[in-house]
């Protein structure tokens, strides 16, 4: 009879795309003699560089492998035994194409073996139990910021090992790094206790976006049950094969969706299946019309690159080769089928939710189908516009609305300035006409926080409730805003309740630095950095022009100085153009010298904003950022000496000039200064500037 405890368990991801589908994963034998021998496995991974094919490889090969090719009995030495070897064979990869961005990612793997909990980190993620709103973090508070851990990196990976015994009722929570910050230890104690594990990691998602998250992330919970394993079997679920570069670099695998009681929960619904759809042919032919309209139109190859996600694109373009379709082929529809394979990769999430698993006949035969579609020599199908439905309006009907609820933006919410979001209202129909097919929510008055002025509504019969969204945009400027909206019939005539959306704007960044009603600017020094001389010993440099992300060449060694939009951690743009200075990888440091002709007053300031772009995210031990500033005729004197890492940055800072004489002129020196690691020192000065 095993002693092992039965389990309840939920996953999710914040972002479900086929990108991002294993990037929480888990095996739980059905045999009880396996279950007893080897336990259960739950894996979250990262992806940190490279895209998402390195969570996928190391998700597949660490369940596959330990479950079916490790020969170590001890089952804790198998497990650290098959992520060395995991690491190993990704940091292999990795030497073996120098010259394309490394496969790096954070893995967190929790072992539930004999009512006992071995958890082991790589990287930034977090471990708890909690129990009855009570929570233990294992492990240290924090995790050492002086150096980036993650599979790829090195031939062995430093590893954190926890362990924990489990008694009915407690709770295994795994949270990948992209949630710190975000969910305090008593938030998901609190939603932990209240929930079933599915409806928990739900709930501590939308907590988590609530207070600001807007990077990926992946949590794992289960919770132990007071039953036996032996009196709640587990379900089947499906091992992964053993993964194969080429297999994924080419035509990423969709992680197949557990079930039973362990479902893998997105934030949207899950693909339909040929049980849960009766008529499946109908989402296989809308698929097929997608990728025509795609393939055949003009633009098509660019509307194609809008949708690739910006893991998948980066995926393209550094591994070009191993994504190049077939050349030769033995029959002509095996071509096509491998053509139309590599140009839907990126968005075979589409396919994915509109058709059964590709591996039934009726998707077979229309894979068939969509293939002599697209062949140049066959006449391709009529497609038939899906016309919108008509509705029957009563004679002398009148329309009407009520305002039921705010679903989304209650007011006051704070909105980070720049940053887009939904309001949506639960309206009523309390007219007698129904909400017909242009039927619209339109702008009235108040502020301006939209692209658009106009919405759809949803068709609604009289009586019936529904939402009204609305997409918009936070200021640049922070404060409070309110704009006001309203739904409007066939004949453009305003009817029902007021709409109105009320917004507290703050800084887009933590710690970012807004100007003042009553500031003026003395010296901009990320405008002016054109009239700067940048050198790094005996190194010159010409400011460049351009988008700071990691389609950015860095010259090696000589490092670069470019002006432009960076991409921001959390994959955000900044608001306006900041300054990008790569120091010199040999020198290890880059420098620039203003030359400042406005007087300067005691009742000055400098104000800064620093920090490291979404490309830096392999740098470990940061970068120091100096201002100098050398008066006409006197000794230098250092304005600002700041050590910033990548995951606390930005940060601000301002810093008073009291020992500026009054009328004081001179010369400013920006430095930047590598760490120990001259490598990915993507220092940006986002904001830079003297002001009085």
């Amino acid at each position: 009879m095993s002693e092992e405890r039965a389990v309840q368990a939920g996953q999710y991801n914040s972002q479900p795309d086929r990108a991002l589908a294993d990037v929480t994963t888990y095996f739980e034998p059905d045999a009880l003699a396996e279950l007893n021998e080897r336990g259960r496995l739950y894996l979250i991974t990262d992806s940190i560089s490279g895209g998402a094919v390195v969570s996928q490889y190391a998700t597949q090969r660490i369940l596959h492998d330990f479950y079916r090719k490790s020969t170590e009995t001890d089952v804790e030495k198998r497990l650290i035994e098959v992520i060395q070897k995991t690491n190993l064979a990704i940091y292999e990869r990795n030497q073996t194409h120098p010259d394309r961005r490394p496969l790096v990612a954070a893995l967190m793997a929790g072992l539930i073996h004999q009512n006992k909990l071995m958890v082991v980190n790589v990287g930034d993620n977090r471990a708890y139990v909690t129990w009855q709103q009570s929570i233990e973090r294992l492990g240290p508070e924090k995790a050492p910021v002086t150096v980036t851990r993650g599979l790829g990196l090195t031939s062995e990976v430093p590893i954190e090992i926890f362990y924990r015994r489990l008694f009915p009722g407690d709770s295994v929570v795994l949270c990948s790094g992209g949630l710190t910050g975000y969910l305090t230890d008593k938030d998901i104690a609190q939603v932990a206790s209240k929930h079933p594990p599915v409806e928990a990691t739900r709930q501590l998602a939308k907590l988590a976006r609530e207070q600001g998250c807007r990077e990926n992330f992946a949590l794992s919970l289960t919770q132990v049950l007071e039953q036996a394993v032996s009196q709640s079997p587990p379900a089947r679920t499906k091992l992964p094969t053993s993964p194969d570069w080429d297999t994924l670099l080419a035509v990423p695998p969709m992680a197949a969706s557990p079930t039973g009681s362990h479902p893998v929960i997105t934030p949207r619904a899950s693909a339909p299946t040929v049980e849960s759809n009766p008529r499946p042919w109908l989402w296989i032919a809308g698929a097929i019309a997608v990728i025509l309209l795609l393939c055949v139109g003009g633009g098509g190859a660019m509307a194609w690159r809008t949708w690739v996600s910006p893991e998948a694109t980066e995926i393209a373009e550094s591994n070009a080769e191993e994504l190049t379709p077939p050349t030769e082929s033995v029959e002509k529809i095996a071509t096509v089928k491998s053509t139309v394979a590599t140009l839907t990769t990126p968005d075979k999430s589409v396919l994915t939710e509109l058709a059964p698993p590709m591996t039934t006949p009726t998707v077979a035969a229309a894979s068939d189908s969509l293939a002599a579609a697209i062949n140049p020599t066959e006449t391709p199908p009529s497609i038939t516009p899906t016309l919108a439905p008509k509705v029957d309006m009563p004679a002398g009907c009148t329309s009407g609305a009520r305002f039921y609820d705010d679903v989304t933006i209650p007011d006051g919410t704070k909105i980070a300035a720049g940053s887009t979001f939904e309001k949506v209202w639960e309206m009523q129909n309390n007219g007698t006409c129904p909400w017909a097919p242009g039927y619209t929510a339109r702008y009235v008055d108040g502020d301006i926080l939209h692209n658009q002025p106009q919405f759809n509504v949803p068709m609604l019969m009289p009586e019936a409730r529904s939402n009204v969204t609305v997409s918009l945009v936070a200021p640049l400027q922070t404060g409070s805003y309110r704009t006001h909206w309203q739904i409007y019939d066939l004949k453009g005539q305003p009817f029902g309740a007021d709409l109105y959306a009320q917004i507290e704007v703050v800084p887009p960044e933590p710690g970012a630095v807004v100007s003042k009603p009553n500031e003026t600017m003395v010296y901009d020094f990320i405008i002016n950095a054109d009239k700067a001389t940048w050198t790094s010993k005996e190194t010159t440099y010409e400011v460049k022009s351009g988008r700071i992300d990691a389609t950015l060449t860095i010259p090696v060694p000589e490092g670069i100085v470019a002006k432009g939009i960076a991409e921001m951690r959390g994959r955000r743009d900044t608001a306006q153009e900041v300054l990008l200075t790569h120091p010199h990888q040999t020198n290890g440091l880059i420098e620039g010298r203003y030359t400042v002709d406005a007087p300067l007053q005691p009742t000055d300031s400098l104000v800064a904003v620093l920090g490291l772009p979404q490309s830096a995210i392999l740098n470990g031990d940061g970068v120091t950022f100096e201002v100098v500033f050398t008066p006409k005729g006197g000794p230098e004197q250092v304005l600002l000496s700041k050590l910033v890492t990548y995951r606390e940055s930005p940060v601000s800072e301002t810093i008073p000039l009291k020992n500026i004489k009054v009328e004081q002129v001179g010369t400013f020196t920006l430095r930047v200064l590598s760490g120990d690691s001259t490598t990915y020192d993507w220092a940006v000065w986002l904001d830079l500037r003297l002001v009085r």
